[in-house]
């Protein structure tokens, strides 16, 4: 409760901020007040969605190829959001039909962008990896060392030591103890 959220007013169909005022059916409806306008009313889950504001990091759907990419929120305006995609530097503005929260979702512990170490299914070894997508619980992952790519479960995936500050001399570093003190 208290949570402020996108909610879409049963009236017209549109998406306003709202804050939870209960949750109410176990989970499965809200009672929230619209925020603009302070208009109450009880939803269903189907008709919320999270808030998104600038600067935060989500997935967009590039229209050029349809595909869901990190991207990070620039700009709001009119119901359309500029974003700059995080892996190549594009830039566009999209409607929030194209925008999705990248945070880890349903009890997951990684989030797509995320640096991993992931458990090869080849060989078992833990390797460093990017988390490239998210689906049905299991994690597409490009492993950063050698470029391979597989989906793995989470129980084949645990903290990246300095996640998020591995350098070009690091991974050199592990590749020397690899091939050359084993």
């Amino acid at each position: 409760m208290g949570d402020t959220i996108e909610g879409q007013f049963t009236e017209d169909n549109v998406w306003y901020v709202a804050k939870i005022d209960a949750v109410e059916n176990g989970g499965k409806s809200f009672a929230v007040t619209y925020t603009e306008y302070g208009n109450n009313e009880s939803i269903p889950l189907s008709r919320t969605r999270p808030l998104v504001k600038v600067g935060d990091t989500v997935e967009g759907q590039f229209t050029e190829d349809d595909v869901w990419y990190v991207a990070t929120i620039d700009s709001i305006t009119d119901g359309n959001y500029a974003v700059t995609y995080t892996e190549y530097g594009n830039k566009e503005t999209i409607p929030r039909e194209r925008i999705r929260v990248a945070a880890a979702a349903g009890g997951l512990k990684w989030k797509v962008g995320d640096v991993i170490e992931g458990q090869f299914t080849e060989d078992d070894v833990w390797y460093v990896a990017k988390i490239d997508n998210i689906t049905d619980g299991k994690y597409a992952v490009t492993y950063t060392e050698y470029g391979n790519n597989e989906v793995i479960s989470e129980e084949r995936t645990r903290p990246a030591p300095g996640a998020g500050k591995i350098s070009f001399f690091s991974v050199q570093i592990r590749r020397f103890h690899k091939f050359f003190l084993l």
